[in-house]
Formats: structure tokens, C-alpha cells, sequence
């Protein structure tokens, strides 16, 4: 988060940090299992122009989290709780990987809220936990999680999601920042996803704009998820965004802006 420019507020009996800076087309920025990852892409010139709101979900940040887990009906009501104190009736929305899954549930629950949508590879537990690879490795983290070994849990959890590829040179800027969330993805977020009923049949309610992306090195888990997000949504724009794999904001903000600026000004007057 922008420390400087953070404040909080009680959200549906939770205390949410939040930034709300400039002024423009309001984006509201979902970020995923990491709390600071929307930082590099907030910062971006191009976003200059936009009324940029992001947020620390609970148990983020200087959110608190009174039990967990938090389910993603909950969050998705945190996000219109929000955007109502903000005085946003409809904004832009966009969430990668676990924001993702809480974008596509705020656009189904409250779609007069969400003028267009961007998802950045949600994280779809039917998709993700039939993917052997990804599933059994997610396992594994949470095995070392209940055993004690917080570090390699996160390390078996960013690998994959990561992707083995492109782990080392993510893990040397981010791994230390990310164990700081371990409790937080184990104990609440990986809970909640797996019990989220959500499908075809719910996505078919969204009409609103959508741009769906994907990093090229992602690994296969994720690519997975971007096809059939693109099934599910025939009228999506599906791109792929190069040189990253799954953590986008983290590791191409540059692309990412661009391509969600374009994405907003072309769906602006809607």
C-alpha cells in the first residue's frame, strides 16, 4: 500500500485499509494472496488520469480479520460496503488471482456496481483443483503449514502458482514480504475457495465488458483458467500479457496498466 496515503475504516464489523488517490473513471483494484501487490501497478504514469481505490482484504495489511476464514460472499460484500462509504456508485473492477474469484462474485451480486471488469487469471478452485500438479502441490504447502514451516509452505505455495520457471527470480523480491500473509492464505483464503460455489451458470449473468488476461509464462493450472474464463465469457477481450507468469501486477505493471487504462477509456461512457 501507498502508506502515506492509507487510511482505515470499519467495514461490516472489520477494519479495512484503503487508498483512494487521484481523480477521473474510479478503478477498484482487488489484489490476491499478497497485500502489497497492487503497489508497482498503482504507480504506473498511465493510471494517472484514474481515481485509483485499492484495498488490504482482511487479514492483509492493517486490516483486521476478526475469524476466519472469510468467506467470498463476505468479501464481495466488503467491496460494496467500501465502494459505498467512497461514495462510488460504479466503478471499474479489477482483481487478480484470488481478487479475481471476489471480482467475478461482486459482479454477479451487485452488477449495478461494476461498470467493467478485468481479471487477471481468478482463481477458480473447479479449474485449479483438478489441475494434478497444482493441486498436489498445493496440499503439500498446506501440510507444511499445519507442520510449522512457514517458509516452505510459501515456497511449495508460490511454485505453484509461480511456476517453477520463473520462482527464483520472483521468490528474491517477494518471498520475504509474502510469508507475512501465510496465516492469512492458509487459514482463511484457501478455506474459503474451496468452498465457493461458483460456476458457468453464475458467470452467465455477467454482461458488463471484460478483459481477460493471462501471463504467457503462466503455469498450465492458470492457462487453464484464462480458456475457460474465455469460454464462460464469449464477449471477453482474452489477452496474454508477456513476460510474467501468474503474479502480473508484481512482475509487468507495466503491460497491466496499459492494458486496463485501454480497457477502461474504450468502456467509459457504458
Amino acid at each position: 500500500m501507498f502508506r502515506a496515503e492509507s487510511q482505515t475504516t470499519t467495514i461490516n464489523g472489520a477494519e479495512l485499509e484503503y487508498c483512494d488517490i487521484g481523480a477521473g473513471l474510479p478503478i477498484f483494484f482487488i489484489h490476491g494472496g499478497m497485500g502489497k501487490e497492487c503497489n508497482l501497478v498503482l504507480r504506473e504514469p498511465v493510471l494517472a488520469d484514474f481515481r485509483l481505490i485499492h484495498f488490504q482484504r482482511r487479514g492483509y495489511g492493517q486490516s483486521s480479520c476478526p475469524e476466519m476464514p472469510v468467506s467470498i460472499e463476505q468479501q464481495s460484500r466488503d467491496c460494496q460496503a467500501l465502494l459505498n462509504f467512497l461514495n462510488v456508485p460504479d466503478a471499474h473492477v479489477v482483481g487478480q488471482s484470488y481478487g479475481g474469484a471476489i471480482a467475478l462474485q461482486l459482479t454477479v451480486d451487485a452488477p449495478a456496481a461494476v461498470r467493467s471488469l478485468t481479471v487477471l487469471e481468478p482463481a477458480l478452485p473447479s479449474i485449479l483443483f483438478s489441475c494434478a500438479d497444482f493441486a498436489a502441490m498445493g496440499a503439500r504447502a498446506g501440510e507444511l503449514y499445519q507442520g510449522g514451516q512457514r517458509s516452505a509452505s510459501m515456497e511449495q505455495f508460490g511454485k505453484a502458482v509461480i511456476g517453477k520457471r520463473d520462482w527464483d527470480a520472483f521468490a528474491s523480491e517477494w518471498l520475504d514480504s509474502w510469508e507475512d500473509d501465510a496465516t492469512t492464505i492458509f487459514e482463511s483464503d484457501m478455506p474459503a475457495l474451496g468452498h465457493w460455489p461458483f460456476g458457468a451458470e453464475d458467470v452467465g449473468k455477467i454482461s458488463q465488458p471484460v478483459l481477460n488476461l493471462r501471463g504467457a509464462n503462466s503455469p498450465e493450472a492458470f492457462k487453464r483458467v484464462w480458456e475457460v474464463v474465455a469460454d464462460w465469457i464469449p464477449h471477453a477481450e482474452n489477452v496474454v500479457v508477456p513476460d510474467t507468469s501468474h503474479c502480473i501486477f508484481q512482475v509487468n505493471p507495466g503491460d497491466a496498466a496499459s492494458l486496463i487504462a485501454a480497457h477502461v477509456t474504450r468502456h467509459s461512457n457504458r
